[in-house]
């Protein structure tokens, strides 16, 4: 069993330098295998489609003549017809875009990205061959077999979550939860308040939606005192306290981006994992 972490910058812990990222607390807590599948700037569309849960289709042909490899272009589009957003980012610590290789049509070959267009290079050029319109996109990771293990899911920021569209997040993540066919899950909730005024709410239909599985983040550290010795942020920490914002003390860049957290920040929440995970049974 593996506990695999789905999401977006956050989960992948590396923005603006950071050393340390929730997956690995989660590794050093519980000694197991722990997969970090998050990518920055990835919609919870994206997260989904990446891992197969999401179908993305080809809305044009593609023509290959015999010993043409590629790259060619390849319209590829999500299930509600927007241009995939896969491969906007790789993750940046190895480099690892999580969907190559991956197969067309049942084409094996490999995608890429230049600016607003998603290319396709195939693997064999034997022949000349036709990958036509309506083709389904298998990525690496849809191949991948999950149901046996724990799956995180934090998704949500980059659609700037809110109440007019938290009901497509939800459908997305539980496209994801179907897709991994595990029992053994948790949703994390929004944090940022300045990304997300109705963060709150948003938490409140995440809860409703998946009980027990879904874990509050943002409430627990707001439960917990504002420090003052030896904290040059106190003053900006009881003012975030009060306007309900994570405290500045837990955020990388202050002033810069108040949505991601730093080394801290990440060890509150992958040992609140290790906790929500203890008190579910999920692991002992």
């Amino acid at each position: 069993m593996r506990i695999n972490c789905f999401g977006d910058s956050l989960t992948a812990g590396t923005a603006w330098g950071n050393t340390l990222s929730y997956p690995a607390v989660l590794a050093q807590l519980t000694e197991m295998q722990v997969n970090n599948y998050g990518i920055g700037g990835e919609s919870s569309c994206t997260v989904a489609s990446r891992i197969g849960a999401v179908k993305v289709t080809l809305t044009d042909d593609i023509y290959f003549k015999q010993g043409e490899y590629g790259p060619v272009p390849a319209a590829l589009a999500d299930i509600q017809m927007n241009p995939s957003g896969l491969l906007k980012q790789t993750q940046e610590d190895t480099g690892d875009d999580l969907v190559n290789p991956v197969k067309l049509g049942g084409c094996p070959g490999r995608l890429s990205r230049n600016g607003d267009i998603l290319f396709f290079t195939r693997d064999n050029a034997d022949k000349s061959l036709v990958i036509t319109k309506g083709s389904i996109l298998e990525t690496r990771l849809s191949r991948e077999d999950f149901s046996d293990d724990i799956n995180i899911f934090w998704v949500g920021t980059n659609d700037y979550a809110s109440t007019s569209n938290v009901m497509d997040v939800i459908r997305n993540i539980k496209s994801m939860i179907e897709r991994t066919g595990s029992t053994k899950f948790i949703v994390i909730g929004m944090t940022a308040l300045s990304y997300m005024p109705e963060a709150e709410q948003v938490n409140g239909i995440l809860c409703n939606e998946f009980g027990e599985h879904f874990y509050d983040f943002r409430k627990y550290i707001l439960s917990l005192p504002v420090v003052k010795e030896g904290n040059p942020f106190y003053k900006q920490d009881t003012d975030d306290a009060g306007r309900g914002e994570i405290p500045t003390s837990l955020i990388k860049a202050p002033g810069h981006d108040h949505v991601h957290g730093n080394e801290k920040f990440f060890s509150l929440l992958g040992a609140g994992l290790y906790g929500k995970l203890k008190e579910s049974g999920c692991i002992r």
